[in-house]
């Protein structure tokens, strides 16, 4: 058995990278996933790209559309309610995924279910053209040997982004103990990674 990954996507106006995004996610290398997009009120012409490029997923998928509520954990928490996967992974419709984002971390999880988390420590860092500038943009785990989630805050304490959550992979019902993102709180990403270490 191969564990569900659930993919959250957010967007809001993301018209001229939503499609790309989206190829990235079709093309992964692992079977299992589902699409949740959260569509945040676009003005422009998101809407019409995602339903456009959701014909040719090759993944079941879901497409919320919403009034604009500025409100980025919100919106996160809406995805999140709606997957199904034993996983979450998170992706803004700006990003991109290598092909093996997902199967390289579902692969150590497949093995190990113990493991609730799985990052990346370096990332391409891309321009809105999608042209590498940086090959390896590292974290301050890149490197280090980290055996505790108590260091992995004093990490994130210190130096504040030990991991980008875009293409992490978090085990779901983990997320739903601590309560998802903080609807009330900027700083989305930090404080998800916080809580996580936290618990």
């Amino acid at each position: 058995m191969t564990f569900k990954c659930s993919v959250i996507c957010n967007t809001y106006n993301h018209a001229r990278f939503s499609q790309a995004s989206l190829r990235s996610i079709f093309d992964q290398n692992y079977n299992n996933i589902e699409i949740i997009i959260v569509d945040d009120g676009s003005t422009d012409t998101t809407v019409e790209k995602i339903k456009d490029a959701i014909r040719q997923s090759p993944f079941p998928h879901r497409l919320i559309s919403q009034q604009n509520t500025g409100n980025i954990p919100l919106n996160v928490n809406r995805g999140i309610a709606a997957a199904s996967g034993e996983y979450l992974s998170f992706l803004s419709l700006d990003d991109l995924l290598l092909p093996e984002s997902i199967s390289d971390k579902m692969k150590l999880i497949n093995a190990n279910p113990k493991i609730v988390f799985a990052a990346n420590t370096c990332n391409q860092e891309i321009n809105d053209e999608g042209e590498i500038i940086a090959e390896c943009f590292k974290s301050p785990l890149y490197g280090h040997e980290i055996s505790t989630a108590a260091e992995l805050l004093e990490i994130e304490y210190a130096k504040i982004g030990t991991v980008y959550m875009q293409g992490t992979i978090v085990r779901s019902d983990l997320v739903r103990a601590v309560g998802g993102m903080d609807e009330d709180i900027s700083g989305d990403d930090l404080i998800l990674r916080t809580k996580l270490f936290k618990h």
